[in-house]
């Protein structure tokens, strides 16, 4: 085997110039230090020039008379030789003239809107013909410049040349070449790996071929193969070490955690040790990585350095900034956009509620976003969310971020919110989960939302008293970082975009107290313009939020108002109305269109007929009803079958017509209906006729045993009923056969018997009944015959008497009851007032008879001529009757 070629070369520097150059690289550094000084102080002047700050407070109205003037001068210029800006300048002039038209009521407010967009229209057909025209222009002057213009192919000459520069340098230049080489030779062996030709570890190995003989062809040219005590061994792996160390920097600057990064990169820098001198080895390479790192850390590269980081700390606290604020900000615009406030007006809650719960600013807004991201909670209650956030999540046992979601979801829902904390976590009492779900359910959210945070606070854990001391201790450590990190971000966000409209604000009234205080109140006008110019502007931004969200607000309650009333059933005839007229309109307006066959339309048109028909039941559904009102009362007192049968057939027309069906089968509909009071009509008539005869047969045959004597008329109509209620089942016995027949013929004959029983029962109750008469009777006749010897107002007395205790006895009342007692008395009562009846009635009958005696003979008298005896006869009888009354 030869031996390996072995090249040494010897390099001679010559440090004579370092000096100079070291100092031409420090007066390099100090020019650029004095441009960037010269550089910002340009930049202040800008931003004060365009702030208005420190501007001289004289000659200001004529400076700003000379602006307006050299503008005016610009644009009539421009106006001439631009016809676009001429034709922008006469719509500016003529929207100015209608609006001041409009103004002054020359015009209607209508007017002024179809006259805008009249010259609206006129400018941009105006500008798109000038446009057109100067893109034809261009294209027509392109084509004849492209047609006498060679263009050369710049990418392949660049290509090419940069080709040749690589191979002249590698020409003179050993370790260029060398690195080119390498370059070249794992893209080769890259490409084989990834077209199949080697495996990853014939892979694995060509490299680690390739990078040692490129590091010793490198130590060969730099005359390291012996020089200062270190060998090749330890030159490759230092440079095998410094390869691993940046792979440990790129993992876990890309996040990776650490330890995947140790299990990825731990064995190789082992393997690079195994067996060349282990700890020892390793410790002396990073001592000697350490130390020539140590040569370029210099007062320069340290600024340098520490600038870079500043900037590149800046920036990342910058980029977390704006993404927390535009979280909230996305979700305010989108969502949101019902409940949101303003963002000065949130960000103060944020900051409020997270110095309340202990929280960082940063996590304070993504509870915002989520709590925007419902729609339903309002920003006058984040401050009080987010205040009880960390108590919220260690009393339900989770983190506060966790929390912040939780209460998102839950409080969306005040109604579900308030059975939750009450039924679920028992943190609310009963009425306050009532009066919550009250207001819920009358569409007020926030109100809802406020009673239950309310009372909520007093009834939550402490997460300070959930947390040891260490927990603490790292929670303030962690939250103060991440406020600081967010206010590094809040100032660069300042500085880059400049104030906000309310900062804004508050310099300009700076400059404007500054400008009172001059004398004669120089820049006094230009500084209360600029104030009410911002005012304006934040007016007109406020404004603009205010009407965005009127409008999300009214969306949102206007979508809780009609969902209550579309679920009312007083309007489920409205809304069937609307159905049916849209489902109308929807197929007239495709019955007549191409592409469709004769089939399709058909059902199209009986579809339009039934619903038009539905509708027109459902709009008169009140005339509908009282002409059913009236049918049934028609059918109920109508005798004529006919007349009754076109009733109902009238009647079932009107019911279905208030339902969706074809008119085939309404008509179908109607004929059952008639036909069905007619069938029933005939076939109640055939059976009243063969009852009727049934019945006639039997009376026959038992009105012969009657007269015959076998029975009595009694037991004939007992009979006769048994037989006309036993008959059906007579009947249907007769068309049975086998077991049926036998167990119905079995009932029949249990029936009878039943019939018969009853039947003999009523007899005997009735005989029962006649006898007990009798017997009572017998009794009053016996008392009766015992009081024969007293007078008859006394008999009459004690048979009224006897009659009250018979009663009783028969009632079954408690002869010592009040019920007794007070029949006992009635009876003597009404006995007395009967004997003063009859005493009465033969009183008035003795005189009208003494009255009627008496003028039979006054007038027997006066027609025998006798006047006198027949006065006297008068006289007497009214002196008898004077004594008889006295």
């Amino acid at each position: 085997m030869a031996s390996p070629l072995r090249l040494a070369a010897v390099v001679t520097l010559d440090t004579s110039q370092v000096g100079a150059g070291v100092q031409t690289t420090k007066q390099a550094f100090s020019s650029i230090g004095t441009a960037a000084e010269t550089t910002a102080v340009q930049i202040q002047k800008l931003v004060d020039a365009q702030l208005r700050i420190a501007q001289p407070a004289a000659n200001t109205n004529s400076r700003a008379a000379d602006i307006a003037a050299y503008g005016q001068e610009l644009d009539r210029l421009a106006a001439k030789f631009d016809p676009l800006i001429a034709a922008q300048q006469r719509l500016q002039t003529s929207l100015q003239q209608i609006n001041q038209a409009q103004s002054v009521g020359a015009i209607s407010a209508s007017q002024a809107i179809d006259l805008r967009i009249r010259e609206t229209n006129a400018y941009n057909a105006l500008a798109s013909s000038i446009a057109s025209a100067a893109a034809a222009n261009k294209a027509f002057a392109q084509a004849a410049v492209d047609r006498v213009t060679i263009t050369p192919d710049r990418g392949a000459d660049i290509t090419a040349y940069g080709q040749q520069l690589d191979q002249l340098r590698a020409k003179y230049n050993p370790l260029f070449a060398v690195v080119t080489n390498y370059k070249s030779a794992v893209a080769d062996i890259r490409e084989a790996h990834k077209v199949g030709a080697i495996s990853a570890d014939e892979m694995t190995a060509a490299l680690t071929r390739q990078r040692r003989a490129a590091l010793g062809s490198i130590d060969a040219i730099k005359g390291n193969g012996s020089n200062g005590g270190s060998d090749r061994n330890s030159q490759f792996r230092r440079q095998n070490l410094t390869y691993q160390l940046f792979d440990v920097g790129q993992g876990i600057g890309g996040g990776m955690p650490l330890g995947m990064v140790a299990i990825q990169q731990g064995p190789q820098i082992l393997q690079l040790y195994a067996g060349q001198g282990g700890v020892n080895a390793a410790l002396k390479d990073f001592s000697t990585l350490a130390s020539g790192a140590a040569k370029f850390i210099t007062p320069v590269t340290v600024g340098v350095g520490a600038l870079a980081a500043a900037l590149a700390l800046g920036g990342k606290a910058w980029g977390d900034y704006l993404a927390s604020t535009k979280e909230v900000e996305t979700a305010a615009s989108g969502l949101g956009r019902a409940v949101t406030g303003t963002q000065a007006s949130m960000e103060a809650s944020a900051q409020a509620g997270a110095s309340n719960a202990g929280i960082s600013v940063s996590s304070a807004r993504s509870m915002e976003a989520a709590f925007l991201r419902t729609g339903k909670i309002g920003s006058e209650n984040f401050e009080k969310l987010i205040s009880i956030s960390k108590d919220f999540g260690a009393t339900i046992g989770t983190d506060s971020d966790a929390a912040g979601q939780a209460l998102a979801q839950m409080f969306a829902d005040p109604e579900k919110a308030a059975q939750a904390l009450y039924q679920q976590y028992g943190l609310i009492d009963a009425a306050t989960a009532r009066q919550a779900t009250n207001l819920a359910r009358s569409n007020r959210q926030s109100e809802a939302q406020a009673v239950l945070l309310d009372a909520l606070p007093r009834k939550l854990a402490s997460a300070t008293e959930a947390t040891t001391a260490f927990g603490r201790a790292w929670d303030f450590v962690s939250r103060n970082a991440s406020n600081s990190w967010d206010a590094v971000g809040r100032f660069t966000d300042n500085v880059v975009n400049g104030p906000s409209l309310e900062d804004q604000r508050a310099m300009a009234r700076v400059r404007l107290q500054n400008a009172q205080s001059m004398p004669f109140g120089w820049g006094t006008g230009s500084a209360q313009a600029q104030v009410d110019g911002l005012d304006a502007q934040i007016k007109k931004r406020d404004d603009e939020a205010a009407a965005r969200q009127k409008a999300a607000n009214d969306i949102r309650l206007s979508q809780a108002a009609v969902s209550a009333a579309d679920a009312s059933p007083a309007n489920s005839d409205s809304q069937r109305i609307e159905s049916y007229r849209n489902s109308i309109a929807a197929m007239q307006s495709g019955l007549n269109v191409t592409g469709i066959d004769d089939t399709q339309r058909e059902r199209i048109t009986a579809a339009i007929d039934a619903q038009t028909r539905a509708l027109d039941a459902l709009i008169n559904k009140q005339a509908r009803a009282s002409e059913l009102d009236r049918i049934d009362i028609q059918i109920q007192n109508e005798r004529n079958p006919a007349i009754r049968a076109e009733l109902e057939a009238r009647r079932a027309r009107l019911q279905l017509g208030a339902q969706e069906i074809g008119s085939t089968e309404l008509e179908a509909s109607v004929a059952r209906e008639r036909n069905k009071v007619i069938q029933e009509t005939i076939a109640t008539a055939q059976t009243q006729a063969t009852d009727m005869q049934t019945e006639t047969e039997i009376r026959a045959k038992l009105t012969a045993q009657v007269a015959a004597g076998t029975i009595t008329a009694d037991q004939a109509a007992t009979a006769l009923q048994t037989e006309l209620q036993l008959r059906p089942l007579v009947l249907a016995a007769a068309k049975l056969e086998g077991a049926e027949k036998a167990a119905l013929l079995d009932t029949i004959t249990k029936l009878r018997a039943a019939y018969d029983g009853v039947a003999e029962a009523q007899r005997n109750a009735n005989a029962a009944s006649y006898l007990s008469d009798q017997q009572r009777n017998i009794d009053r006749l016996r008392f009766q015959t015992s009081i024969a010897g007293r007078g008859t107002t006394d008999q009459s007395m004690l048979l009224a008497q006897y009659d009250a205790e018979a009663k009783i006895k028969q009632m079954g009342t408690d002869p010592n009851g009040g019920i007794a007692k007070g029949i006992r008395a009635a009876a003597v009562e009404t006995e007395k007032w009967n004997q003063q009846l009859s005493r009465t009635t033969d009183a008035w009958n003795t005189i009208r008879k003494a009255e009627e005696d008496a003028i039979d003979g006054a007038v027997d008298k006066l027609s025998s001529g006798d006047v006198k005896g027949a006065l006297d006869s008068v006289a007497t009888d009214a002196k008898r009757r004077s004594f008889s009354w006295a």
